[in-house]
């Protein structure tokens, strides 16, 4: 665990389980979170354009999981790599309705994304314990 609160609960959980208390509460009080979180950030989306339409993320949701693998499971490099994406987002807009097409100018960050993933970061490993049942 490189996350000082995700190991601090699973250190609570380990305890529970030693114990043989339910141990769904401190897991389940970060999950939680994380759901509220994600929340926050759709309902950002939605109010930011002012109407729900569909497939309004245009795959940003790729570009976030590239994020966490670009920042190998790191938030701080998580962090480091969504300010990235958010710089080519960013270039991308302020580029529109110049000399450059439109569809190339709107590949920017998905360009920038795959050679992210492909060419610089080598090989990244996820945690051992991620997508495994408590």
């Amino acid at each position: 665990m490189r996350d000082k609160l995700a190991a601090q609960a699973q250190v609570r959980a380990d305890l529970l389980d030693a114990r043989a208390e339910a141990v769904l509460c401190p897991i389940g009080i970060y999950e939680i979170e994380r759901g509220a979180f994600a929340g926050l950030g759709g309902a950002f989306l939605a109010l930011n354009t002012h109407q729900f339409v569909k497939n309004m993320s245009a795959g940003r949701g790729f570009i976030a999981l590239a994020a966490m693998i670009f920042g190998k499971w790191n938030p701080a490099g998580a962090l480091a790599a969504c300010l990235l994406f958010g710089y080519a987002e960013a270039v991308q807009m302020g580029l529109q309705g110049q000399a450059v097409p439109t569809q190339f100018v709107q590949m920017i960050p998905y360009v920038l994304t795959m050679v992210a993933l492909v060419g610089v970061i080598g090989r990244a490993r996820p945690p051992a314990a991620s997508g495994k049942p408590y």
